[in-house]
């Protein structure tokens, strides 16, 4: 009967150092790895055929505000030099 208590004793300590143990953290990733991780899901995004037409579109969007903020800073730019 003591022995009985003794190993539920041990039991239970066990159980509570487990329970209270530190998990091994998962490594973080590596940039290379993350980069990589986005670049393939930008390409299923953009190969969907749901929504891979408004990514695209997005896209031409982004490239021609681009262009137009160019223009602006160009054309600002001899603004000054005009004005001077």
């Amino acid at each position: 009967m003591v022995a009985m208590g003794k190993i539920s004793l041990l039991i239970c300590v066990v159980l509570t150092m487990a329970a209270c143990s530190k998990k091994a953290e998962d490594k973080p990733k590596a940039a290379e790895q993350i980069q990589a991780e986005k670049a393939t899901a930008e390409k299923m995004v953009r190969d969907n055929p749901v929504y891979g037409e408004q990514i695209k579109a997005l896209d031409k969007a982004k490239e021609a505000q681009k262009a137009m903020d160019a223009l602006a800073a160009e054309n600002t730019k001899k603004l000054d030099d005009v004005t001077k």
